[in-house]
Protein backbone atom coordinates (compact mmCIF):
# COMPACT_ATOMS: atom_id res chain seq x y z
CA UNK A 1 0.00 0.00 0.00
CA UNK A 2 2.56 2.02 0.79
CA UNK A 3 4.82 1.73 -1.95
CA UNK A 4 1.67 2.35 -4.26
CA UNK A 5 1.63 5.39 -2.83
CA UNK A 6 4.68 6.51 -3.66
CA UNK A 7 4.74 5.48 -6.85
CA UNK A 8 1.47 7.65 -7.22
CA UNK A 9 3.81 10.37 -6.18
CA UNK A 10 6.26 9.40 -9.10
CA UNK A 11 3.18 9.49 -11.31
CA UNK A 12 2.74 13.09 -10.24
CA UNK A 13 5.98 13.70 -10.40
CA UNK A 14 5.78 16.44 -7.54
CA UNK A 15 9.34 17.63 -5.99
CA UNK A 16 10.02 17.57 -1.80
CA UNK A 17 8.57 20.64 -1.08
CA UNK A 18 5.65 20.63 -3.41
CA UNK A 19 2.00 20.27 -1.27
CA UNK A 20 0.23 16.99 -2.16
CA UNK A 21 -2.93 16.95 -4.26
CA UNK A 22 -5.87 16.82 -2.04
CA UNK A 23 -6.36 13.08 -3.09
CA UNK A 24 -3.27 12.07 -2.43
CA UNK A 25 -3.53 14.08 0.90
CA UNK A 26 -6.34 11.58 2.08
CA UNK A 27 -4.94 9.01 1.04
CA UNK A 28 -1.85 9.88 3.05
CA UNK A 29 -3.91 10.75 6.65
CA UNK A 30 -5.54 7.76 5.97
CA UNK A 31 -2.41 5.36 5.92
CA UNK A 32 -0.97 7.78 8.68
CA UNK A 33 -4.38 7.11 11.24
CA UNK A 34 -3.86 3.39 10.76
CA UNK A 35 -0.02 3.60 11.32
CA UNK A 36 -0.32 2.91 15.13
CA UNK A 37 -1.92 -0.24 14.29
CA UNK A 38 1.43 -1.86 13.03
CA UNK A 39 1.94 -2.39 16.95
CA UNK A 40 -0.65 -4.31 17.50
CA UNK A 41 1.02 -6.70 15.24
CA UNK A 42 2.14 -10.42 17.20
CA UNK A 43 3.88 -13.12 16.08
CA UNK A 44 3.63 -16.64 18.65
CA UNK A 45 7.86 -17.70 19.21
CA UNK A 46 6.35 -21.27 19.60
CA UNK A 47 5.45 -22.61 15.94
CA UNK A 48 6.60 -26.45 16.47
CA UNK A 49 4.66 -28.90 17.65
CA UNK A 50 5.23 -30.20 21.31
CA UNK A 51 7.57 -32.77 21.70
CA UNK A 52 10.67 -34.44 19.42
CA UNK A 53 10.14 -33.13 15.74
CA UNK A 54 10.54 -35.58 12.96
CA UNK A 55 9.51 -33.48 10.40
CA UNK A 56 9.37 -29.93 9.60
CA UNK A 57 8.50 -27.84 6.67
CA UNK A 58 8.71 -24.40 5.20
CA UNK A 59 6.19 -23.15 2.82
CA UNK A 60 5.87 -20.51 0.64
CA UNK A 61 3.49 -18.69 -1.53
CA UNK A 62 3.65 -15.26 -3.63
CA UNK A 63 1.91 -13.19 -6.16
CA UNK A 64 2.17 -10.22 -8.06
CA UNK A 65 0.29 -7.73 -10.16
CA UNK A 66 1.44 -4.75 -12.12
CA UNK A 67 1.63 -2.56 -8.88
CA UNK A 68 2.28 -4.58 -5.89
CA UNK A 69 3.52 -7.87 -4.67
CA UNK A 70 3.19 -9.64 -1.74
CA UNK A 71 4.44 -13.33 -0.06
CA UNK A 72 3.18 -15.66 2.74
CA UNK A 73 5.20 -18.19 4.47
CA UNK A 74 4.65 -21.01 6.93
CA UNK A 75 6.00 -23.31 9.05
CA UNK A 76 4.85 -26.81 9.69
CA UNK A 77 5.96 -29.30 12.19
CA UNK A 78 5.36 -33.10 12.60
CA UNK A 79 6.02 -34.50 16.09
CA UNK A 80 7.21 -38.50 16.97
CA UNK A 81 2.91 -38.92 18.14
CA UNK A 82 1.71 -38.00 14.31
CA UNK A 83 0.68 -34.74 15.51
CA UNK A 84 0.96 -31.83 12.78
CA UNK A 85 1.12 -28.18 13.94
CA UNK A 86 1.01 -25.06 11.57
CA UNK A 87 0.96 -21.46 12.51
CA UNK A 88 -1.01 -19.00 11.02
CA UNK A 89 -1.62 -15.68 12.21
CA UNK A 90 -4.24 -13.28 10.79
CA UNK A 91 -3.63 -9.61 11.31
CA UNK A 92 -6.23 -6.60 9.87
CA UNK A 93 -3.94 -3.75 9.38
CA UNK A 94 -5.25 -0.52 7.13
CA UNK A 95 -8.37 -2.42 5.75
CA UNK A 96 -5.78 -5.20 4.44
CA UNK A 97 -6.28 -8.98 6.62
CA UNK A 98 -2.81 -10.37 6.66
CA UNK A 99 -2.82 -14.03 7.25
Amino acid sequence: MYKIFLQQLWVHKLDWDDQLPSELLNQWMDMYLHLAQVNEITVDKLVLAKGQQTEIQLHGFCDSSEKAYGACLYLCSVNQQGEVTTKQQRHNFCGILFF
